[in-house]
């Protein structure tokens, strides 16, 4: 039940296992704002174990998340939003394991050759922590259509961020964007500058 709770992590404005959206304009601000709150969870949050950045490309080339990445306190994977389903699938299979393992107190019972491979998936070095926080920060997730599926894995995941033990940071240029079942769900909204009166009224 612990894992599963929307808690307050101590010294940021971000809930465990939350959907957070930040809306503005380009060079806004959004980026920074989003990687303060993901550095600050990865030295706040003992139960963080992963960042997943997702892009077009699959890479680094956002300038902002360059210069502050090496603040990050836990590793960070890239992943492209054509295999970002296939991607969490695979980490979610790899969580669902370690989570059996810690309900049934069975940390030695799992032999060394499956360790290995659950170690590695799950980006992680050890079985010490109780559960784990994954955070999925999305860049330029204005135009996705993987996002404005609402049948799509991607989008169920959104909605259910407390089963998977997943915090969701998505940046977007405007409000529509979002699909109504995850406007529903959100619970940190940032909201920048630059927006006309009608905008910021809708």
């Amino acid at each position: 039940i612990v894992k599963e709770k929307l808690r307050k992590i101590r010294n940021t404005n971000t809930y465990a296992n939350s959907l957070n959206v930040f809306v503005g304009r380009q060079r806004s601000g959004k980026s920074y704002q989003a990687i303060q709150e993901i550095i600050k969870i990865s030295r706040y949050d003992p139960c963080a174990h992963l960042v997943v950045y997702v892009n077009e490309k699959g890479e680094s080339d956002d300038d902002t998340f360059s210069v502050f990445k090496d603040m990050i306190e836990v590793p960070i994977v890239y992943v492209k939003y054509t295999d970002v389903e296939k991607f969490l699938k695979q980490l979610l299979e790899y969580k669902n394991i370690y989570n059996k393992i810690k309900d049934n107190n069975a940390e030695n019972e799992v032999p060394s050759e499956c360790l290995d491979e659950l170690l590695e998936g799950l980006f992680i070095t050890s079985l010490d922590r109780p559960h784990l926080h994954t955070l999925i920060l999305m860049e330029d997730a204005t135009t996705q259509k993987i996002i404005k599926n609402t049948t799509s894995y991607l989008n169920h995941l959104m909605t259910t961020c407390a089963h998977i033990q997943c915090s969701f940071f998505v940046l977007i240029h405007y409000w529509k964007a979002l699909t109504p079942n995850l406007k529903s769900n959100i619970y940190t909204a940032y909201v920048y500058p630059g927006y006309s009166r009608q905008q910021l009224t809708y």
